[in-house]
C-alpha cells in the first residue's frame, strides 16, 4: 500500500523526476514528462538528457555538475532551458543528486526538473521595471538639473538687463 501511495505521488508529480547514467543517458522517467517536454516516457528513456536542452545551455549545465563530481558533493541546482516537443523552449530548474558507488564514482544522477518560465518572466518584467524607475529617475535628476541651471541663467540675465536698463536711461534719445 505505502509502495502504491509513493508511486502515485511520483507519476501525479508535475515536476518530472529522472534517472540517469553519468554520461546523461536517461534510465527512468516520470510520465510527468509529458506535460513538461511532451514526450512520453518511453521517448526519452535511452536518450542522452542534453539532447532536450538548449545548445547554448549544454556547456553550463556541465560546468555546474563537473565541480559538483569533482568535489564529491552530493547536488547541485542548474537551471536551463529545455526543448518541448513542439519545438519550443522554455527555462526549468533541475536540482541534481549525484550518487556514488563504492569506489567513489559518480554512479547515477537523479533529477527533479520543475518548469520555472513563469518565475523567469515575472524576474524580468521585475527588472524591466526597475530599468525604467531608473531611467524615470534620471529623467527626473536631469529635469531638476536643467531647472537649476536655468534659474542661475536667468539670475545673470536680470543682472544685465538690469544694467542695460540703467545704461539706456543715460543716453540720449537718439
Amino acid at each position: 500500500r505505502s509502495e502504491n501511495s509513493l508511486r502515485f505521488l511520483i507519476d501525479n508529480s508535475r515536476d518530472m523526476i529522472s534517472r540517469h547514467a553519468p554520461d546523461s543517458t536517461i534510465l527512468s522517467i516520470t510520465p510527468s514528462c509529458r506535460h513538461l517536454v511532451g514526450y512520453a516516457p518511453d521517448e526519452m528513456i535511452g536518450c542522452k538528457g542534453d539532447a532536450f536542452l538548449h545548445p547554448d545551455d549544454i556547456p553550463g549545465t556541465w560546468e555546474t555538475i563537473g565541480p559538483a563530481v569533482a568535489a564529491g558533493k552530493d547536488g547541485y541546482r542548474v537551471e536551463h532551458r529545455i526543448r518541448h516537443k513542439d519545438g519550443t523552449y522554455y527555462w526549468i530548474e533541475t536540482l541534481g543528486r549525484l550518487l556514488y558507488d563504492e569506489h567513489g564514482h559518480l554512479a547515477e544522477i537523479h533529477c527533479s526538473v520543475r518548469d520555472i518560465s513563469e518565475r523567469r518572466r515575472a524576474g524580468e518584467e521585475r527588472l524591466e521595471m526597475e530599468r525604467r524607475l531608473l531611467h524615470a529617475q534620471k529623467l527626473e535628476s536631469l529635469g531638476v538639473l536643467a531647472g537649476g541651471i536655468a534659474h542661475d541663467f536667468n539670475n545673470l540675465l536680470t543682472v544685465i538687463i538690469g544694467n542695460l536698463d540703467m545704461a539706456m536711461m543715460d543716453l540720449a534719445p537718439d
